[in-house]
């Protein structure tokens, strides 16, 4: 289990920190993969429709 001081959220853009300035100390590095996102909603649908 990871402690909420340990815990890190995903940026949802790259360029736009200046949005959430106190958010600055959990904000990971990394970013979101709104592609990847997109294609595991699409899987997913794809699951419900049969």
């Amino acid at each position: 289990m990871t402690s909420v001081g340990s815990a890190r959220l995903y940026r949802p853009a790259a360029g736009e920190d200046e949005k959430w300035p106190h958010l600055a100390p959990v904000l990971s590095t990394r970013t979101v993969d709104w592609d990847l996102i997109r294609h595991q909603r699409g899987l997913e649908q794809v699951r419900w429709d049969r």
